[in-house]
């Protein structure tokens, strides 16, 4: 407890091994006493860091600090310095100083590598980060960083991989490609709807079915014979036949109970409607048609188009039966009701 008299006075507090405290302190008449209390705090020393690569992580004993000023450090226990980047062996040093002293730590770290050996079957071509590398197989190698490895050649789903390499452990990617079709087949939904409104079943046959007939064969022509069409390719057919709710909505002012099959169209008017269901869920329409005449049937567009004769045999005749029948209601001649819509009242 002091006694001063008022007005300023400067306070220092001073001991061996920790840092000064210095402080002005005013005392006036309205504060009769004053009160305070120092925690002195140890010396400390300080460290200056010179880094190679730069951008790197900097820890003391565990805790990030900054690179760029000089650091201090506790005087009164070993001190551990880490820096690291990815890509880069980290290194360590661990030192004690003396108060007030200062050390220079340079740290130049030695860059990873490790080896990728890449494999695949059919042989593909390969691309790291964007640059194309060759066809496998390859050896390459690289800085212990992400990569980003694609493999891809036509025909066939690419595939993308990302690793990161690791010195003395190579790392091996080995991938089987699959076609593209396959891939498509697999991801395929069993069953969807069109935009107009109808669903679409997927068949995936692999099957024949014998189309045409014996002239013997009554009620046959004389110009039929019996051929067999292969049946390979997956393909999407309509649960129901187009309804007349949805060719109205392709051609406005369209007439029919919604529920109801269209009828009364010609062929260029079916294949119109396909092509607009095929640009309204952006699809290559199939139909090439230049002044009401169709010029072209494009093969390998994905988009809708009419049943081939032979896809349409098989579903009406054999899909999903032991044996093929030779009517869609069965083998009897006799046409059973319900079986279908073939004529109106005009037959009598």
């Amino acid at each position: 407890l002091l006694t001063l008299p008022g007005g300023m006075h400067e306070i220092e507090v001073v001991k061996a091994g920790y840092d000064l405290i210095h402080e002005q302190v005013e005392l006036k008449k309205t504060s009769l006493e004053v009160e305070r209390n120092y925690h002195l705090l140890p010396k400390t020393a300080g460290v200056t860091i010179s880094t190679f690569p730069v951008g790197g992580i900097l820890k003391l004993n565990g805790i990030r600090v900054s690179t760029e000023n000089k650091i201090k450090v506790d005087t009164r226990q070993k001190n551990t310095l880490t820096y690291s980047k990815l890509g880069y062996f980290s290194q360590s040093e661990t030192f004690r100083l003396k108060p007030d002293e200062v050390k220079h730590v340079r740290f130049a770290l030695e860059e990873e590598m490790g080896s990728v050996d890449i494999s695949s079957i059919p042989s593909a071509n390969v691309s790291v980060n964007g640059k194309q590398i060759g066809q496998t197989p390859v050896h390459l190698t690289l800085n212990a960083v992400m990569h980003k490895v694609e493999l891809d050649l036509p025909g066939y789903r690419g595939i993308s991989r990302t690793v990161k390499p690791i010195a003395n452990e190579p790392t091996k990617i080995a991938v089987k490609l699959i076609p593209e079709a396959q891939v498509r087949l697999m991801e395929a939904p069993k069953s969807y709807k069109t935009h107009a409104g109808g669903e679409m079943v997927l068949f995936k046959p692999n099957d024949q079915v014998i189309m045409g007939a014996v002239r013997s064969e009554p009620g046959q022509r004389a110009n039929e014979f019996l051929r067999t069409a292969n049946i390979t390719k997956p393909f999407y057919a309509g649960r129901h036949e187009v309804s007349n709710g949805a060719y109205a909505k392709f051609k406005a002012g369209h007439n029919g109970e919604p529920s109801l099959p269209v009828i009364s169209i010609t062929w260029l008017d079916a294949v119109h409607y396909a092509n607009w269901l095929s640009q309204k869920e952006s699809l290559m329409p199939v139909y090439d048609i230049d002044n009401h005449r169709l010029t072209q049937i494009n093969t390998r567009a994905d988009g809708y188009r009419l049943l081939t004769e032979a896809e349409w045999e098989w579903l009406v005749r054999k899909a999903g039966r032991k044996q093929q029948t030779q009517f869609s209601w069965g083998d009897n001649k006799t046409i059973p009701r319900m079986a279908a819509n073939i004529a109106d009242e005009s037959i009598k």
